[in-house]
């Protein structure tokens, strides 16, 4: 027979178990380096496919925040306007920073179409219509596309623990012959090879059905003032959330997305997911910071509202307000129920980076209801930059080393940036060279062996005194650089 003090007993046993099984599992998830590849394409040479504000671009630099901000070690950002051979040296530099048992994250955010059974990231040089012939269109499609099976087959053979890809791009059907709507869209995806275990791919919306760049009716988005697309702002904002579990982050964001398009704009997008990691896995799973503390545990997405609303003073509702407001971070002052000038900054910021109109800055039911509604993590995060390397810590007199396909070179180099000049081991221009966070990235272009053009990418060590990637040239040689001073 079980008595009271036995089932306390048992109770307080059991919890402590399910405690240690929690913290065991964000120790886990700390004993392996994390290490993600940005993508955000967005100068796109056919006009036809520009995104309105830029927003795939800032989508990458907010997406790069966050995962800095989490603490990765390594965050690689392509530059928006990549082409293949831009994009494949900074793949080969990134990948070098991969090792055996890594979390290796990828994130894009573009223009993609689906062919022959594989999904296509769109880089620089896409078109909006593709050739005719399926043998020229696959042609076309390897010259100015990735591979999203070539990408993670390549991943794959650094042998990480996990996998974790998140592809925000359309998914609309296109027809065999063109691109319809002027636009490049990414099809449902198949059963590809690619889907294995310790692998999870998350799709902004679903099978058929397009990622909306805005809240806004016109293509412009010119009422939408969010500088990100609709899913990345809701995923950016969840990435700040501590020991939240990948599928739950997928859960809420998809969520929050789906709600927004729905109340905002009338129309439908449904996040999807292709799931392969073992359940005993993803208590190990976080994309978001990981800390000492308990793994975060989700509210429920459809809380009971009652149906009579109770009757609240005008200080008691303010107050309420104000609450729900810190909640959702975006209230800084006193809970004192006194609705000034600090109470209504909140309520405008809070429905600019949720897309809400309430019609009055005035607290009331329907706006109290609305904030008890939204659950999940902050809403009001703060817009932070990438870590910028200042101009001065690039600019001089570099020692230069390679081991390329040709042979080994060494010397020096003197580097203006970030748009500026290349002067070395062979005198050239520069025609564009940027430093984004840690990452280094310039065009080299010179005439000694006839017309040949370099692409270099590279990170630059935290300390700035040293840069390590690869580069390609146009006569087929690769090589693997460092640069130190």
């Amino acid at each position: 027979m079980w008595t009271e003090r036995g089932w306390l007993f048992t109770i307080s046993l059991l919890a402590g178990l399910a405690l240690a099984t929690l913290l065991v599992s964000v120790s886990d998830a700390s004993a392996f380096a994390r290490r993600a590849l940005v993508i955000g394409i967005d100068g796109y040479s056919d006009k036809a496919l520009e995104v309105p504000g830029g927003r795939t671009r800032e989508d990458a630099v907010q997406v790069s925040s966050a995962l800095v901000i989490a603490q990765y070690d390594t965050v690689v950002t392509v530059a928006p306007d990549s082409n293949k051979q831009m994009f494949i040296a900074t793949l080969e530099a990134f990948l070098d920073t991969v090792e055996e048992g890594d979390m290796v994250v990828v994130f894009y955010s573009g223009h993609g179409v689906e062919f022959n059974g594989d999904n296509y990231l769109m880089l620089r040089d896409a078109t909006a219509a593709l050739p005719v012939t399926k043998l020229a269109r696959q042609s076309a499609l390897e010259s100015v596309a990735v591979s999203q099976r070539g990408l993670m087959d390549a991943l794959r053979e650094k042998n990480p623990k996990f996998l974790v890809l998140i592809i925000n791009a359309c998914r609309t059907r296109a027809d065999d012959q063109a691109i319809l709507g002027g636009a490049i869209d990414i099809r449902a995806p198949q059963r590809l090879s690619v889907r294995q275990p310790s692998t999870m791919v998350i799709y902004a919306t679903a099978s058929g059905t397009p990622a909306f760049a805005c809240l806004s009716d016109d293509k412009e988005c010119s009422t939408d003032p969010s500088p990100m697309t609709v899913f990345t702002r809701r995923l950016v904002s969840a990435l700040s959330i501590p020991n939240l579990p990948a599928k739950d982050l997928y859960e809420m964001v998809g969520e929050q997305v789906e709600a927004d398009v729905s109340s905002s704009i009338g129309e439908l997008q449904t996040a999807s997911l292709d799931d392969q990691i073992p359940f005993a896995e993803q208590k190990q799973l976080f994309l978001g910071p990981v800390t000492a503390d308990p793994p975060f545990v989700r509210a429920s997405p459809k809380p009971i509202v009652p149906a009579i609303r109770p009757v609240r003073d005008t200080q008691t509702l303010a107050l309420n307000v104000q609450k729900e407001l810190q909640r959702l971070g975006c209230y800084k002052g006193a809970l004192d129920g006194n609705w000034g000038p600090s109470s209504q900054k909140a309520l405008a910021d809070f429905a600019k980076r949720s897309s809400f109109d309430f019609g009055s800055k005035d607290p009331s039911e329907n706006l109290l209801e609305t904030l008890i509604l939204e659950k999940g993590g902050p809403v009001c995060v703060v817009d932070v930059k990438p870590q910028h390397v200042a101009v001065m810590a690039v600019n001089g007199i570099w020692t230069f080393s390679s081991d390329c396909n040709s042979g080994s070179y060494n010397g020096t180099i003197e580097l203006n940036g970030p748009r500026g000049t290349l002067r070395g081991l062979v005198t050239g221009a520069i025609s564009d060279v940027t430093v984004k966070g840690h990452s280094l990235n310039f065009v080299n272009k010179y005439n000694a062996f006839g017309s040949v053009v370099e692409y270099w990418s590279g990170t630059i060590a935290k300390n700035g005194q040293s840069v390590g990637g690869s580069l390609s040239d146009t006569t087929g040689d690769r090589c693997i650089f460092s640069l130190a001073r």
